[in-house]
């Protein structure tokens, strides 16, 4: 794993959620040299993306160990951990035209951790950012030049059809489809 993220330039999305913090505080704790990690935030009402980065994000407990044992890193992480504005369910993520250049350009790695897990959420309202905006993190990610991993880590029901006393483990379940195939039907899809 040190190996394979050791200078690589990252984009995170949903790290002001669970999930998502908990993969960028990994990230942070097991490969310090990492290049870059961009982390993609919604806008928010009276608070400025930094501050919500700040707020919501290196402010979270997760992150006290570290900080605790290095103090200086919180500040060195201001420089090498990047919010950019987006969203999920506007078109073209809302990202700038700038902020989309960079990522092009930059992105090694995509880790899509951004999803609505709120069971109560209208059906189309649910679908516009998990499957909807997974296509749109995926479409971004087939533009970049230099990626080498888009990893999407879905919601907690993703093997529902396996029923029963059946175990889940941690690993990939063989589908009836060609993965090439659903991915290029859902790009014909679109939004």
């Amino acid at each position: 794993m040190k190996q394979f993220y050791a200078g690589k330039t990252i984009l995170i999305t949903g790290a002001t959620g669970f999930v998502g913090k908990v993969v960028l505080e990994k990230l942070v704790r097991k490969i310090p040299d990492f290049k870059k990690i961009y982390v993609m935030i919604r806008a928010k009402k009276n608070m400025s993306l930094e501050q919500r980065f700040d707020k919501q994000i290196l402010s979270s407990e997760i992150f006290d160990p570290l900080f605790a044992k290095n103090p200086a890193l919180k500040s060195k992480l201001k420089q090498k951990v990047v919010p950019i504005a987006g969203d999920l369910i506007i078109d073209k993520l809302g990202l700038s035209e700038g902020d989309r250049r960079m990522i092009t350009s930059e992105a090694d790695v995509i880790i899509n951790c951004a999803a609505s897990v709120s069971f109560d959420d209208p059906l189309l309202d649910a679908i516009e950012i998990n499957f909807f905006g997974c296509q749109r993190m995926l479409q971004l990610a087939l533009e970049c030049s230099r990626l080498r991993c888009f990893t999407h880590v879905s919601t907690a029901y993703v093997n529902c059809n396996i029923l029963g006393n059946a175990k889940i483990e941690e690993k990939v379940y063989a589908g009836e489809q060609d993965p090439e195939k659903i991915v290029a039907d859902i790009l014909r899809l679109g939004p």
